[in-house]
């Protein structure tokens, strides 16, 4: 489970976007359908191809060695393209301070 959350607005079509911070256990344990249930439709096909690719080379851990990998930096990337698409962080629920969420995710969330 992630440990924060950061809603995001975009600021022409109004659409809400909730985007966990942290480790994915969703992809971990179902792999590609997390990203899919987000809309994310470009990173569930990233995921499953991913899959099937490792999965050939190393039987049986494949699966989940891709999916242990996409968990730890699924989050992260998710919240980055929301950013490139425009959208605005509008809350955050966390027990971190926005500057520290934004070292741990190397990305500027807020303008200063």
């Amino acid at each position: 489970m992630a440990h924060s959350k950061i809603t995001f607005t975009h600021p022409t079509f109004n659409t809400v976007k909730i985007a966990p911070v942290g480790y994915d256990w969703l992809i971990l344990l179902i792999g590609p359908i997390s990203p899919f249930l987000r809309s994310d439709f470009k990173w569930a096909a990233v995921v499953l191809i991913s899959t099937f690719v490792v999965g050939a080379i190393i039987p049986v851990f494949g699966v989940w060695i891709s999916w242990g990998v996409f968990g730890a930096v699924y989050n992260k990337m998710y919240i980055k393209e929301l950013l490139e698409k425009g959208y605005q962080m509008t809350f955050i629920e966390s027990q971190f301070t926005s500057e520290q969420l934004q070292g741990m995710l190397e990305l500027k969330i807020i303008d200063s």
